[in-house]
C-alpha cells in the first residue's frame, strides 16, 4: 500500500511539474505567436522571441496587478512583451531605456529567480517592468548589445585636446 501511494505521489508531481507547464507553455505560444508575427513578419528581426517570459508588472499600474505570462521579443530597435492574460503590449524603444538589471523581486513579488528589470522614460515620466525569462542574464546582455548598436557611439560634447 505505502508504495502505492508513492507511486501515485511521483505521478501527481510529475503531472503538476511537468505536464502542466508543458501545455501551459504550449498554449501561450498557440496565442501569441500569430501576434508576434503580425508585429514583426521579418524573423531575422527578431533578435530573441520567448514565450516562457512571466511578467512582474509595470510599476506605473502599482503593486496590485498580477503576474502574467507572454512573449518578449527583442528586435534592433524595442523591446516587446505581449502579455497572454490579462491581454496587455508593453512597447520599449530601445533610446528611452535608462537602464536594465537583473533583480529577485519586483512589486513586492519576490522568487529565487533572477529577473529582468528594464528602467525606461515614457511620456516623461520614469516606469519600469521586470520579466522572469529562462535565460534572464543572457537577456539582459542582448537588450544592452542591441541598445549599443541602436544608440551608436557616444559622442564627446567636449573635445579631448582642443584645436588651436
Amino acid at each position: 500500500m505505502m508504495w502505492l501511494a508513492i507511486g501515485g505521489g511521483l505521478l501527481l508531481f510529475a503531472f503538476v511539474f511537468i505536464v502542466v507547464p508543458k501545455v501551459a507553455l504550449g498554449a501561450v505560444r498557440r496565442s501569441l505567436e500569430p501576434k508576434v508575427v503580425e508585429l514583426f513578419p521579418d524573423k531575422e528581426s527578431r533578435l530573441i522571441e520567448e514565450y516562457r517570459a512571466n511578467s512582474f508588472g509595470l510599476e506605473s499600474l502599482g503593486a496590485m496587478q498580477a503576474r502574467g505570462n507572454g512573449a518578449l521579443v527583442l528586435t534592433p530597435r524595442e523591446v516587446v512583451f505581449l502579455q497572454l492574460l490579462p491581454s496587455r503590449e508593453v512597447r520599449i524603444p530601445l533610446e528611452t531605456i535608462t537602464e536594465t538589471s537583473l533583480v529577485h523581486s519586483h512589486l513586492g513579488k519576490a522568487t529565487p529567480y533572477k529577473l529582468v528589470k528594464i528602467s525606461f522614460e515614457k511620456g516623461g515620466a520614469s516606469d519600469a517592468i521586470a520579466i522572469f525569462l529562462p535565460d534572464s542574464a543572457g537577456v539582459r546582455d542582448r537588450i544592452e548589445a542591441a541598445r549599443s548598436r541602436a544608440l551608436g557611439p557616444a559622442v564627446d560634447p567636449v573635445p579631448a585636446h582642443p584645436t588651436p
